[in-house]
């Protein structure tokens, strides 16, 4: 499959970050976009971005079921038909569990993970309807390893790498094909904006994450190609490609070290 002026593509959370980095690189392959997010003015901050790109803006939060269930007759209405679907939308939880509120993890599954199941479900009708068709799920570094305090944004990227590892499965024999994105660390304000249980915390974790970070733009490139090839997953970063090495050869070992990072790492 190549995306090209006849490709349409939905992009959840694309009002920021590696959202609006794939939409950026989306339109410049002359993809029309079916931009998703519950933020308005970052979407239409979005579309002056893509300047002449054809584009639709949609505010829903994906964490709404009904919501989701309309969301593909607009996109239709609006461009004809769905070739490839980006589901990127996500939010950020730190906090032990002890004091975790249930409520915000129930929070963020409702965006982490129900946001691309619903997407997934509502959309895939449309996405098997297309003589060829993509979905790209984006990860995280963190759905191959976890580290303490991001048991809920760990378990939210461990649950959608196995749901979709079996949707991918049972598209076998179908157009559709879909791939797992793995990018480490990007400063996209995604840990700014989560909900934590130490503001002081935070504020280092986003400091580290910044002086690390991947450009949003090289990112976003490397989904892009990998879902275009229909790729099974794509490791972004080295870090990344080391974490991934260091869990299959020597899993046990890595969670033991990891486990003891909480009296190295201050964010933690």
């Amino acid at each position: 499959m190549r995306f090209d002026s006849n490709t349409v593509a939905v992009v959840t959370g694309a009002a920021s970050g590696i959202g609006r980095g794939v939409a950026l690189e989306l339109a410049g392959r002359g993809c029309a976009l079916a931009l998703v997010d519950r933020d308005g003015d970052g979407l239409a901050e979005t579309q002056r971005l893509l300047g002449g790109a054809r584009s639709s803006a949609h505010v829903v939060d994906v964490a709404q079921r009904a919501d989701m269930a309309a969301l593909p007759e607009a996109v239709l209405a609006a461009h004809g038909a769905v070739h490839v679907l980006i589901n990127n939308a996500g939010v950020s939880v730190a906090a032990p569990v002890e004091t975790m509120p249930l409520d915000d993890l129930a929070w963020l599954m409702g965006v982490n993970f129900w946001g691309a199941v619903h997407a997934c479900k509502f959309f895939l009708p449309h996405l098997r309807a297309a003589p060829a068709a993509r979905i790209g799920m984006v990860l995280s570094d963190f759905a191959l390893f976890s580290l303490p305090t991001k048991s809920a944004y760990c378990a939210s990227k461990f649950a959608l790498r196995g749901f979709a590892e079996a949707l991918r499965a049972e598209l076998a024999e179908t157009p559709v094909r879909l791939t797992c994105a793995y990018p480490g660390p990007v400063d996209t304000g995604l840990v700014r904006r989560g909900r934590v249980w130490d503001t002081d915390k935070q504020a280092l974790e986003a400091r580290f994450v910044a002086e690390r970070a991947l450009p949003v733009a090289a990112v976003a490139r490397r989904i892009c190609a990998a879902v275009e090839r229909g790729r099974p997953r794509v490791l972004i970063g080295k870090e990344t490609v080391a974490i991934d090495l260091a869990m299959r050869l020597m899993p046990a070992l890595t969670g033991t070290l990891v486990g003891k990072l909480r009296r190295r790492v201050p964010f933690l």
